[in-house]
């Protein structure tokens, strides 16, 4: 997966500037990549005047020679010459890649031509069998080379040797072939304009353009690859990406506040509705207990209340001459209290033997509970009686 990341986002360089150096000379061959396929635009030779150190000289001179000329400086990518470096072959079994770097880094070791002191080595295979083609240079010189070129704010170049592949130079109609690669020249540049001594320059440039196979590449970094990642391309990506997250994120929440609004809305409408109910509920419970109150104070009422009207009309079938009733009571459930007067004792007598004959009426006889003789308003004597009668 990280391999397909690296192929789709990977940045391709629209420009590789290769560079090499004979004697007090240096070459400059600028690919430049034109409707998507590269050609060889420029070569151009520097010269230099050997009175400064030479990498700080040279990559000001690259760099003023850009600038003048309007080159992308992408990719720089430095040819080490034969002259500053110990080249050899080695014939070696099939190795991992790791195993057989370290296995020339022995072999050159071994021929302890660097001494005590540190180097580096590019290698490739020659051929079909098992000879293997070797450059070796000094680590500080390489250090040097990449210290010239931070001062002078260019891009970290990379570092390649040539192997012995100018047998495979050939120029074609408007193109060069090297290393089995066709190459076509810009459209101001011939082949008479390609000097001899730039083929180092131009394999350079093919190296960082990434136009050589891998079998064909002898670079100082051999085993490691220099990942140029597309940020612009990789970081809309990442946008897009965060941006459609964040969109399907977003919508969810909208969803989910809208259901729950939803959800809300008929919450409260079932409240509603069962408060209606409630109201309703409530209102039947009240009926109902009103009514069971109204109903359980007549049922009291029924149980308390006296036949009066029939009590009076009995009583007016037992009246007396002589005797008038002038108040009934209720004093208990069953115990009428009576008062009245009359005009002799003989009618208070004769009106008491009417109540001790009416058993069906009055069970037990009346009680003379009171009795005293009154003036009356008349001026004649009245006898007032108080009785009481049980029902």
């Amino acid at each position: 997966m990280l391999a397909a990341l690296k192929r789709t986002f990977r940045k391709i360089p629209q420009s590789s500037i290769g560079i090499s150096r004979k004697g007090d000379k240096i070459f400059l061959a600028w690919l430049d990549r034109v409707e998507g396929e590269w050609q060889l635009s420029a070569m151009e030779e520097l010269q230099l005047s050997m009175d400064a150190e030479e990498e700080k000289e040279t990559a000001e001179l690259v760099r003023m020679h850009c600038a003048k000329n309007g080159w992308r400086m992408e990719s720089f990518t430095i040819c080490i010459p034969e002259e500053d470096s110990f080249t050899g072959s080695v014939e070696l079994p099939e190795l991992e890649e790791q195993a057989l770097a370290e296995a020339i880094h022995w072999e050159i070791e071994g021929q302890d031509i660097f001494g005590e002191r540190d180097f580096c080595e590019a290698f490739t295979k020659i051929g079909e069998g098992e000879e293997y083609w070797f450059s070796a240079m000094e680590a500080a010189e390489k250090v040097e080379w990449e210290k010239a070129w931070n001062e002078q704010e260019m891009e970290p170049p990379q570092f390649v040797a040539m192997p012995p592949i100018q047998e495979s130079l050939c120029w074609g109609e408007g193109c060069l072939v090297l290393a089995d690669r066709e190459i076509p020249l810009g459209k101001n540049l011939s082949a008479s304009d390609v000097p001899a001594d730039s083929i180092e320059a131009i394999y350079a440039s093919m190296f960082g353009a990434g136009l050589l196979r891998k079998e064909s590449c002898a670079s100082f970094s051999h085993g490691t690859v220099v990942d140029a990642w597309n940020w612009k391309a990789l970081c809309l990506t990442v946008a897009g990406f965060a941006v459609i997250c964040l969109a399907v994120v977003t919508g969810m929440d909208l969803w989910q506040l809208h259901s729950a609004r939803d959800d809300k809305a008929a919450v409260h409408r079932e409240w509603m509705l069962l408060g209606k109910e409630q109201q309703q509920k409530d209102m039947i419970e009240r009926s109902i207990h009103e009514t069971e109150q109204r109903d359980s104070l007549l049922a009291g009422l029924s149980r308390e209340s006296f036949p009066w009207y029939g009590l009076l009309v009995h009583f007016g079938s037992m009246t007396v001459e002589g005797v008038c009733i002038r108040d009934i009571a209720l004093s208990e459930q069953d115990l009428l209290t009576m008062e009245g007067e009359a005009v002799t004792f003989s009618a208070l007598a004769e009106f008491l033997k009417k109540f001790e004959e009416d058993k069906d009426f009055f069970p037990s006889a009346p009680v003379l509970m009171d009795s005293s003789v009154e003036k009356s308003g008349a001026g004649g004597d009245m006898v007032r009686f108080s009785l009481q009668l049980k029902l």
